[in-house]
């Protein structure tokens, strides 16, 4: 188990995860009202069932061999969703979903505590997917370069954080070895 993290620890965050992405499904009809049952369609027909598949495989023995993959999965879906979002509503208060996705960001990196690879694949993808999309939205440019910086160094300071919290792992697992 990475970071020290027990099974039942990890279905708490999933728990957590399950309860913001539902959470932001609530908002949906206000953010992005000309798009909400997209996003809902998305949310509840894709974002749910990944959720739910892997609340139930971490009651299996196998699970901690692909935690990584299915924490990365899912929050990259989470992140394309709200990209998408941003992408396809018209709505003025689309702007929002910005900060839904530094919450994410800051969850990935630093809760679900995958290696920092996978982190660093994940960060990536949704950094890259944000950048070439974030044109032509209803966002106002010196906003959008606002969001944009705010972003990367989310996602900067996110892989650093998440970096560190191995560093230390490995640093307790020689400790314990060496006493």
């Amino acid at each position: 188990l990475y970071c020290g993290l027990s099974t039942s620890r990890h279905r708490y965050y999933l728990g957590v995860g399950l309860l913001i992405t539902m959470g932001f499904s609530v908002v949906d009809p206000l953010l992005a009202s000309d798009v909400y049952p997209i996003a809902w369609a998305v949310r509840f027909g894709v974002l749910l069932p990944i959720l739910i598949v892997q609340l139930l495989l971490s009651f299996q023995s196998f699970y901690p061999k692909v935690e990584a993959m299915f924490s990365t999965v899912s929050v990259c879906c989470g992140a394309g969703t709200l990209v998408l979002l941003m992408k396809i509503s018209h709505s003025p208060l689309v702007i929002h979903y910005h900060g839904m996705l530094l919450v994410l960001i800051v969850y990935g990196n630093v809760m679900t505590r995958v290696r920092f690879w996978h982190s660093f694949a994940w960060t990536a993808v949704v950094l890259l997917a944000y950048f070439f999309n974030i044109g032509g939205t209803v966002v106002p440019d010196s906003v959008g370069d606002y969001y944009l910086g705010l972003i990367t160094i989310a996602c900067l300071v996110g892989l650093l954080a998440n970096y560190q919290i191995e560093y230390q792992s490995r640093l307790d697992f020689l400790h314990t070895l060496l006493l």
